[in-house]
């Protein structure tokens, strides 16, 4: 701008005005508007095209030739006492810009040439103070202005220098990270582009870093489920993190690779801040899942094979105990005892082992049926209440009410839900009878709500409490809280693990709330199954039910017969028709034969009638865990049956007494019963001792 009002006063001087007084004080030569032409032409083209790396030199030279050009202008027109003194000094106050060189070089040029002009006679003596004034308090102004400046910049470039060393010592950190990790990392943009592939996820993809890198994520991970049906593009995890914003877990997918082979893998994606990217980091289960497998096919099978002489001991140790099959002194049944609560102990373990071992397969049976859980859970809660009393503590099932409601009414909701009773029968059973054990003193309570949704089940109770860093891990197979105040009490870490399966089973879930030596509360959801459509479910379960139980009367007594659990009901052959044979009669047709005798004249034969003989199962015999029915001994029936010979009709012939056998009753199979049944009712499941003959 200074520049060009010197080439517009100097056109105005040379061309434009009349007053030739004014022109001649305000006279700039054609040198200096040169100069000032250049300057402006210089700082036109430094503003457009000037590199961001050479801006400081570019500006230094540029305001060079603009303080040269200043300073022609006030030694051409009268040096001290010339009208563009003031110019000089807007100029020169800028020096500070360039640091103490700037200031430096100015003032020593100022000055020489006020020591010049005052040897040459140019100036007087007394015009020495305003020459030096005029020249160096820009200087000193400038010193003010642009000094502080300057060490701010200092710092601030310095910062910016130990800044930039840090990021890049910390990205050498993080590269070094990346590419040494086992487990495979790949960041995206929020485009989905590749823009991060770390060796360990080249290996598992097959994706090299030169053909993985700005290629779209999908092309790289090609995912599946654990049971091969392809994910689609808005399932994906990792675009559902670039849209979402959230971090996704998946614990069992399948990547293809490359080459088209299947890697086992567990993914955590996490977005990069708000619209960054997301990082996704996954780790080869291949080799894990293969173990488990291996592992839970051997926990099965052993745990199956060791059960049933597991439970034969826990029967034989029962019948021991109990006065209507054994007499032993009461040393023998204190160590009995123990043996037989340590059988069932292990009974219960096996079970539990299978019980996982199916879950983790995905081989649990669901038999949902609708049931009203506000009653299901009542029933569990008065089955568990003799524990509880042993223990001296008071367990509450909140919609019965309290002590404080005892003579009231109490109105229970009907809460129905779709669920498999046995398996929501052992996870209640299992988180009451943890609370309970878990609890030295105080009270269990358990309590019944419910949204439009779920059925929520809540036992709480006022025991041990659980560790915050114990939480997350609790319900994991196999983990215990290990501390001095669970080390005493037995477990095995199955319970709670089986739980969640069970619960995920039925669409529920399953979670803790815990303050460490201030108690627990366990939540339960299942889904809620409104009224109408609950009865109507009921009503076709009752339909098939009495459809099950209109099957004809012998297969419901052979299914009985088989499991040993129902007592036989007596047998009765009915008569078929006369049959004559030349052979032996078959062992059906002799169950019941009547007799009939060949007249002795030519008459029509006649036929008598007998009853049929009727031969009946004796009571089935209960004999330990076990219910048997043994197959009855052979009664032998005569019979006389004529033997006819179809050449010769009307000859009578003597009738032949025949040995007839019945058909033997299959042996029916063993059927566990549950050693409980058998201590609460003894005498259903053992007959006496029958005397023997003297």
């Amino acid at each position: 701008m200074l520049a060009l009002l010197i080439i517009a006063l100097y056109i105005w001087g040379q061309h434009l005005t009349t007053n030739s007084s004014l022109a001649s004080t305000l006279y700039i030569s054609p040198v200096t508007a040169g100069l000032a032409g250049v300057v402006a032409i210089a700082a036109i083209v430094c503003y457009f095209w000037t590199p961001k790396d050479k801006l400081i030199p570019f500006s230094a030279g540029l305001y060079s030739l603009l303080v040269v050009t200043t300073g022609l202008l006030v030694v051409q027109s009268g040096g001290v006492g010339s009208p563009f003194v003031a110019v000089w000094m807007a100029v020169s106050v800028f020096a500070g810009l360039y640091g103490l060189y700037g200031l430096a070089g100015i003032t020593v040029a100022v000055n020489l040439y006020i020591a010049y002009s005052l040897f040459s006679g140019q100036i007087i003596r007394t015009d020495i103070i305003v020459a030096a004034i005029a020249g160096n308090l820009p200087m000193f102004v400038s010193y003010i202005l642009w000094h502080g400046r300057e060490t701010i910049e200092e710092a601030h470039d310095q910062n910016m220098t130990k800044l930039n060393k840090s990021l890049e010592q910390e990205s050498t950190k993080s590269d070094a990270i990346i590419q040494a990790i086992g487990d495979g990392v790949i960041v995206v943009s929020q485009t989905g582009e590749v823009l991060v592939i770390n060796p360990a996820a080249q290996q598992m993809t097959g994706w090299s870093a030169d053909d993985g890198l700005h290629l779209h994520f999908e092309s790289i991970l090609k995912l599946q489920n654990a049971d091969g049906t392809p994910i689609e593009s808005g399932a994906n995890p990792v675009s559902r993190v670039l849209n979402v914003g959230q971090q996704v877990r998946e614990n069992e997918l399948c990547i293809i690779t490359k080459s088209g082979k299947k890697v086992y893998v567990a993914f955590v994606i996490s977005p990069m801040g708000e619209g960054d990217g997301a990082i996704a980091v996954f780790r080869d289960i291949t080799k894990e899942r293969d173990e488990e497998k291996a592992q839970a096919e051997f926990i099965s099978t052993a745990s199956h094979e060791m059960r049933t002489p597991v439970a034969s001991i826990e029967g034989y140790l029962g019948l021991a105990l109990n006065p209507n099959t054994a007499t032993i002194d009461e040393k023998a049944r204190d160590f009995i005892t123990k043996a037989h609560a340590s059988a069932q102990h292990l009974g219960h373990l096996f079970q539990d082992l299978l019980d996982v071992t199916k879950a983790d397969d995905g081989r649990l049976k669901e038999t949902p049926a609708v049931i009203d859980v506000v009653e299901f859970t009542r029933d569990i809660v008065v089955g568990l209440q003799a524990k509880a009393s042993d223990k001296g503590l008071e367990l509450i099932y909140k919609p019965d009410g309290s002590k404080t409601t005892t003579g009231t009414t109490v109105i229970s909701p009907v809460l129905f839900a779709h669920v498999d009773k046995d398996h929501l029968r052992e996870v209640l059973d299992n988180l009451v009878e943890n609370a309970v054990k878990y609890t030295l003193e105080g009270s269990v309570t358990v309590d019944v709500t419910a949204t439009d949704d779920y059925v929520r089940v809540a036992i709480a109770d006022s025991g041990l409490g659980i560790p915050a860093e114990d939480l997350p891990h609790l319900f994991q197979k196999f983990y215990r809280v290990d501390n001095s105040d669970t080390r005493e009490i037995g477990g095995t870490g199955l319970g709670l693990y089986l739980c969640r399966k069970l619960i995920e089973a039925m669409d529920g879930r399953i979670w803790v709330e815990s303050e460490y030596k201030k108690g627990s509360t366990f939540y339960i959801e299942i889904p809620r199954m409104d009224r109408l459509k609950a009865t109507e479910l009921m009503e076709r379960e009752a339909l098939a039910a009495r459809q099950a139980s209109a099957q004809p009367a012998s297969d419901t007594a052979n299914v009985a017969s088989e499991l040993g659990t129902v007592e036989s009901a007596p047998v009765v052959t009915p008569a078929p028709a006369p049959i004559a044979e030349t052979a032996a009669p078959t062992p059906a047709a002799a169950e019941a034969v009547p007799v009939e005798l060949a007249p002795a004249t030519p008459e029509p034969a006649s036929s008598l009638a007998s009853e049929p003989i009727q031969f009946e199962d004796p009571e089935p015999r209960r004999f330990g865990a076990v219910a048997y029915a043994p197959a009855p001994a052979a009664p032998t029936a005569i019979s006389a049956q004529p033997i006819v010979s179809p050449a010769e009709p009307n000859t009578l012939v003597a009738p032949v007494a025949t040995t007839t056998t019945p058909r033997a009753t299959p042996r029916p199979e063993r059927a566990n019963i549950p050693l409980s049944s058998l201590e609460r009712n003894p005498a259903q499941y053992i007959a006496p001792r029958p005397e023997q003959p003297k």
